[in-house]
């Protein structure tokens, strides 16, 4: 029942983004016709929705990609504030009754950024190149992530920044050399170049697993990924490689009793019978 209803949200958005929101031209449009806001609680980048919390009241409402102002890829990031507009329907599924919906989804740094700076281009260079690898790749949908080897981020990745560089897809694996971009979609990577394809990284992981076996106990450093207060765990993203090592409350020292996404982390890599994961975590001395 909740697949159906959730279904009947995302179609019904869809048609009321199209007939309502087409007629903006641009961000600046929306603002002044912001009716509420609140924080995204959680979005997925590859199912293109989400649910956000409304500040009035703290209700989770859906959210639908294709209600996100602005041009290109458009998705949200956990804790992002945002501000939209409100719009019910009348529903006849199951039983009669409104749902509430968002339109006009605009993230705050949208907002002052097109206040401050109206001329400014909407592409700009954010460092120099970077190196990274190539988390996930949808191939029949055109984009992917790559997670950036300096501090685990992931940026987005569009076909067109592949053909450009002469590739016509790209491998979960690869590693990569590419500029990093700060679009009105967040940040992107561009220009790539191909620095490692997966049958020399197959070999590089094989010594990276015998020196890791060798060094179980060497401490590293991470960021915090994900994590879930009720149940008490989640996971870290290595700055040594960009994996993702699960993390448990009980390995958590230094008196701390919980984590938080972005944060900077030290651990040592410790093994059970799942695999690797990370113990005697400590937040790192800039924390």
């Amino acid at each position: 029942m909740f697949l159906n209803l959730l279904k009947n949200l995302i179609i019904q958005q869809r048609r009321v983004f199209r007939s309502q929101v087409k007629s903006l031209s641009s961000i600046q449009d929306a603002v002044n016709d912001i009716q509420d806001a609140g924080i995204v609680k959680r979005f997925s980048q590859d199912k293109g929705f989400g649910f956000i919390t409304r500040n009035s009241n703290g209700d989770d409402i859906f959210v639908h990609f294709q209600s996100i102002l602005g041009t290109g890829f458009k998705t949200l990031q956990e804790g992002q504030k945002v501000q939209f507009k409100n719009y019910y329907y009348f529903c006849f599924h199951f039983v009669s009754s409104f749902y509430l919906i968002l339109l006009d989804v605009l993230v705050n740094d949208q907002i002052s950024n097109t206040n401050d700076s109206q001329s400014e281009a909407s592409e700009t260079l954010t460092s120099d190149r970077h190196i990274g690898i190539v988390r996930k790749y949808v191939e029949n949908r055109g984009f992917g992530f790559i997670t950036r080897k300096s501090d685990g981020a992931d940026l987005f990745v569009h076909s067109r920044s592949i053909r450009r560089a002469g590739l016509e897809s790209l491998q979960e694996g690869m590693e990569v050399e590419f500029l990093a971009v700060q679009s009105n979609r967040g940040a992107e990577a561009k220009d790539l170049r191909i620095i490692n394809r997966l049958d020399s990284i197959k070999t590089t992981n094989n010594q990276k697993k015998e020196f890791s076996d060798a060094n179980i106990n060497e401490q590293e450093t991470g960021i915090v990924k994900q994590w879930n207060k009720e149940r008490g765990f989640g996971f870290i993203r290595r700055k040594l490689d960009g994996t993702d090592l699960f993390v448990h409350l009980k390995s958590l020292k230094d008196g701390l009793q919980s984590l938080e996404i972005g944060q900077q982390i030290q651990f040592r890599i410790g093994k059970n019978e799942k695999g690797e994961e990370a113990t005697d975590v400590y937040l790192t001395k800039n924390e």
